[in-house]
């Protein structure tokens, strides 16, 4: 049984299977030596969504990965205990699971939202190197006012190691 994997041959050295595969996006220029020349280094550096996409879509990644973080807080917080694991404390456990995804994802929105704004502002780009002092203004505007309410005050540490992960990630160090 013999299955044609595309119309091209296969057998021909510079062809491959994803050749008949259509690009729906334009390709950068090269150079002649088959390398990204400078313009399309150019093109990277010029970004066209609007301020609003921009901040939108921090908040999009804020609110997401904040609320996944929040949710495995509140399982390990609800149901690390013997207690937590009784049937009859089942939806006390599910509330509080409800309670610290919603607040780890705002938090975390409203941290990625304020470090996008304060991008803009001061008109860096996200190409720039690590900038510290934008990660540590946005902490001091969001995260740090949780330490004001006992309620939120027990999971700061884990929202301060939520944005020291962002900011190693941010920074470009390599862990592995």
């Amino acid at each position: 049984v013999s299955i044609e994997r595309s119309s091209v041959a296969l057998t021909d050295a510079k062809y491959t299977a994803w050749d008949t595969v259509p690009i729906r996006r334009e390709r950068k220029p090269q150079a002649v030596d088959g390398t990204i020349g400078t313009l399309a280094a150019k093109d990277e550096d010029v970004d066209t969504r609007t301020h609003f996409e921009r901040i939108y879509k921090s908040v999009l990644f804020g609110s997401v990965l904040g609320g996944f973080c929040g949710v495995a807080y509140g399982m390990m917080d609800s149901w690390g205990t013997k207690e937590g694991r009784r049937p009859e404390k089942f939806a006390e456990a599910a509330a509080n699971v409800r309670i610290h995804a919603a607040v780890f994802a705002g938090v975390f929105a409203g941290y990625q939202s304020a470090k996008e704004g304060f991008r803009i502002a001061r008109g860096t780009k996200r190409t720039d190197p690590f900038d510290p002092a934008n990660m540590i203004f946005a902490s001091a505007v969001t995260v740090l006012p949780m330490g004001l309410h006992p309620v939120t005050r027990k999971v700061l540490p884990h929202m301060m190691f939520l944005v020291a992960v962002d900011g190693i990630n941010e920074a470009g160090v390599k862990l592995y």
